[in-house]
């Protein structure tokens, strides 16, 4: 499942070299299932720390976490879910030093949908297993050359080979940024709206 952890920047930066450990008083790890609510508990913790408020998009494996840990340590009511225990890195599906890059499953979502022409309602889900794994290259990239922005051809190439049902019969023009759907009559232009290299943050709710 899809879900949210709100805090600083400073801490997310650290959170997503260490992944998320218990700390007093309460030595739970906390996430919400709501981003606004998420977004809330950030933007009171960076006003006490004169700190950015960050929201982490992460994906957890509650049965899995409940057969690590044991499932007295894990709790998921109303939203909240309250992790009694170490949650690994590998959960986390977006980071701090994105810089406007579709990183979050949402964002990942927006931006197939958009390079290919899609209503979201028909097109890729955020849910989609291959969106998923889009989003743990893109954090993995991101934490390894933070320098070093994804172009929109390499995340074209990425997004291929983790949606090949989607993007089996799509090409980007690496020149003019304009994605085409090969059609047996020919090819059909499909504007790309918002290239990944432009890509303004948004808020997702």
């Amino acid at each position: 499942m899809i879900v949210y952890h709100g805090t600083t920047a400073k801490r997310a930066e650290a959170i997503c070299r260490h992944g998320f450990l218990p700390k007093r008083p309460s030595r739970r790890v906390w996430f919400a299932s709501g981003k606004g609510y998420a977004r809330g508990r950030a933007k009171t913790q960076a006003r006490r720390a004169r700190d950015r408020a960050v929201v982490l998009a992460c994906v957890l494996n509650l049965g899995q976490l409940k057969t690590q840990l044991g499932p007295k340590r894990v709790f998921n009511r109303n939203g909240i879910i309250a992790i009694n225990g170490p949650v690994p890195v590998s959960v986390i599906r977006s980071h701090p030093l994105s810089a406007g890059q579709p990183c979050s499953p949402e964002e990942i979502a927006m931006w197939a949908n958009t390079i290919l022409g899609l209503k979201h309602y028909k097109g890729v889900s955020p849910n989609h297993k291959g969106v998923n794994e889009l989003s743990k290259w893109m954090v993995e990239h991101i934490s390894s050359k933070p320098a070093r922005p994804v172009k929109t051809g390499q995340l074209f190439e990425q997004a291929r080979h983790f949606m090949p049902e989607f993007f089996r019969d799509a090409k980007l023009d690496p020149k003019s940024g304009v994605a085409y759907r090969v059609t047996r009559r020919g090819e059909m232009m499909l504007k790309i709206e918002t290239p990944v290299d432009d890509l303004e943050e948004r808020e997702l709710e």
